[in-house]
């Protein structure tokens, strides 16, 4: 599943997407790129989510989807 992600202020590359980067804008651009996987894909479970983002937990994961869900007041 492609996931197209609105441009930032900043270029943000798959490969941040799924590193290890604690980055302000990697995270919030990594946090939506969660969200929208999620919403697209209702059936995905927050464990797949986190293989598909750098192997990262389902609470992780969880806790993303809330965090940007709160930033955009969703």
């Amino acid at each position: 599943v492609e996931v197209r992600i609105p441009p930032h202020k900043c270029v943000v590359t798959s490969d941040d997407l799924v590193g290890r980067s604690r980055r302000a804008d990697i995270v919030k651009a990594r946090n939506a790129a969660m969200y929208r996987l999620w919403r697209r894909c209702p059936k995905i479970t927050l464990r797949e989510i986190g293989e598909r983002f750098g192997g990262r937990t389902p609470a992780t994961v969880f806790n993303a989807l809330n965090r940007y869900a709160k930033e955009v007041k969703l």
